[in-house]
C-alpha cells in the first residue's frame, strides 16, 4: 500500500474528489503572484498586489488553511498543494 487511496481501495470504499475552490478578489491576486513569484515575504507581495502588509497577511493566512498556501521557513511563503 503506498497511500490513503490504496488503503480505501482495499476497503472497497473510494475517496471523494475534493471540490475546486475559487478564489476571488485579494485572495485570487495573492494566489497568483505567489505563483508567479514562487516563494515571497509578505513584504514582497504587498508590494505585488498593491495592499498593505496587514492585509495581505490576513489573506496569506486564510489561503493557508485553504491548503493553497505554505508558510516557508524565513517568514516567506509558498503554493500549497
Amino acid at each position: 500500500m503506498l497511500g490513503a487511496e490504496d488503503v480505501l481501495g482495499s476497503l472497497g470504499l473510494r475517496a471523494r474528489p475534493k471540490p475546486a475552490l475559487e478564489l476571488a478578489g485579494p485572495e485570487a491576486a495573492l494566489h497568483r503572484a505567489l505563483l508567479e513569484l514562487g516563494a515571497a515575504l509578505p513584504d514582497d507581495l504587498a508590494q505585488a498586489v498593491g495592499l498593505p502588509p496587514s492585509e495581505v497577511l490576513a489573506h496569506l493566512t486564510l489561503l493557508e488553511l485553504k491548503g493553497l498556501v505554505l508558510a516557508l521557513p524565513g517568514g516567506r511563503y509558498g503554493v500549497g498543494a
